[in-house]
């Protein structure tokens, strides 16, 4: 199988969850007026990007599939099917190429992997080293805050000296919000909290793990990068809507906003969001809220997100299944299917493991010195998967491909087409043999015949 085969998990898994990305952006692009349903799209984007190609997978594992396809055997691990030995050594280049790929995929994605580690890790750091706010007024507000937006559970405020902005940390059931040590005024302090607070009541925490492992699965993909950075940006717009939705002016709200901002920024994991982050974005952000007036819609509502849902449903299943449906076979049943019919009786005598077929292999008659052509057959009968150690012929006149190497998995078969120039008299014979080693060292030895037509009579 060729690194860009169709059949290869890796491009398959790259169109399709390409095309879930590019999808989801575009739609965060058209619903950018409505922030919390743009949210939304790329959160079932994302997840529709992550499930569709385990999805494929898992049906081509059972033989499921939406098209019309032939009988096959799933787990065979096929390699490259040379039938000349360029060929073949095209093929070996390719698949060396294919793993050479895998490998920097896999670099990436643990790279990717210790990034988010050292992120949570940095939180897990900020939540042991704060101490319980004793300031009974900040306390008030935030149950306040949290009964208008639903949240059964109390906040807990602590103070850090490791945060410059409030940062939320919503993992353990319950939000803590980690404040500055400096102190915030009140007329800052509620709308601060009810943007950190609507960051628990979304549940954006569990969104911006799904964009963290988005980028772990596919840490090559510029629109894994790009829809992870987009989920952030419509999250934080989300919460802004639901700040301005309590009735907080918005001029009064950003004047909060620009109190966070030291020229330092907070050491934490999108897991754990900060009020304020990078200034570019910032000054987008800021602009956005100035032009809001008190805004209703903050939320993206139940029916939005059940439709998307279940379109992103119906749509992975029938992407995931847009192949060729295959009947899974024992490897006997798939050797009987890959070879020619008169050979099924000499297969069922051979033992389990590799044979090659026929047991000797008549040309045929040609002309003196010419060219006879023909085929022979290996065949892994056994559960196991066994190697073609090499193939041989026992003179220079008997050409065949290299198969050395060639790891023949349960039930797989492998055509092995040979040449052999006749002798140069009429009504001649030669005889020559074809060695296969096998991994056992035992050579299979078959004899190959060919003979050139007698002399004209009279």
């Amino acid at each position: 199988m060729s690194v860009f085969d169709t059949n290869s998990f890796a491009v398959y898994a790259t169109w399709q969850s390409s095309a879930w990305l590019a999808a989801g952006l575009l739609a965060a692009a058209l619903l950018a007026r409505a922030p919390a349903r743009a949210h939304v799209a790329l959160v079932v984007a994302i997840l529709a990007a992550l499930a569709t190609p385990l999805l494929s997978a898992v049906g081509r594992a059972m033989g499921l599939g939406l098209l019309a396809g032939s009988p096959e055997l799933l787990s065979a691990s096929s390699g490259p099917s040379p039938d000349m030995t360029a060929a073949g050594a095209a093929a070996l280049s390719w698949l060396t190429l294919g793993r050479a790929l895998g490998v920097v995929w896999c670099l990436l994605t643990i790279a990717a992997a210790v990034r988010l580690a050292t992120g949570i890790r940095a939180a897990r750091m900020i939540a042991l080293e704060a101490r319980p706010l004793a300031d009974e007024s900040a306390a008030r507000i935030a149950h306040g805050i949290a009964a208008e937006l639903g949240i059964a559970v109390d906040p807990e405020l602590s103070s850090s000296t490791a945060v410059t902005s409030p940062v939320v940390w919503s993992w353990g059931g319950h939000p803590r919000i980690f404040l500055p040590q400096r102190s915030l005024s009140r007329e800052h302090l509620a709308p601060i909290l009810c943007h950190e607070l609507a960051h628990f009541a979304r549940k954006d925490h569990l969104a911006s793990l799904a964009g963290e492992l988005l980028v772990c699965a596919f840490p090559w993909n510029p629109l894994a990068w790009i829809a992870r950075r987009r989920l952030a940006a419509e999250s934080e717009r989300a919460c802004d809507r639901y700040v301005i939705a309590t009735g907080e002016e918005p001029a009064r709200y950003v004047e909060a906003l620009l109190s966070l901002c030291t020229g330092r920024r907070a050491a934490v994991t999108s897991l754990a969001p900060s009020a304020v982050g990078a200034r570019r974005a910032l000054a987008r952000r800021l602009r956005g809220i100035l032009d809001l007036q008190r805004d209703t819609r903050h939320r993206a509502g139940r029916t939005f997100r059940l439709a998307g849902t279940a379109i992103a449903l119906a749509a992975s299943t029938g992407i995931a299944l847009a192949h060729p449906r295959t009947q899974l076979l024992e490897p006997i049943e798939h050797v009987y299917a890959s070879l020619p019919a008169e050979l099924w009786e000499q297969c069922e005598a051979a033992t389990p493991g590799l044979c090659v077929l026929p047991g000797e292999l008549d040309l045929g008659e040609v002309e003196p010195g010419g060219t006879a052509a023909g085929s022979l057959w290996i065949a892994n009968t056994d559960e196991l998967p066994h190697e073609i150690v090499e193939a041989k012929p026992t003179c220079g006149c008997l050409a065949l491909i290299d198969l050395a190497g060639r790891m023949l998995a349960p039930g797989e078969v492998v055509e092995l087409p040979l040449t052999m120039q006749a002798p140069n008299g009429r009504g001649q014979e030669k005889v020559q043999k074809v060695i296969v080693l096998t991994e056992d060292l035992i050579p299979i030895e078959v004899e190959v015949r060919v003979s050139t037509s007698p002399a004209a009579s009279g």
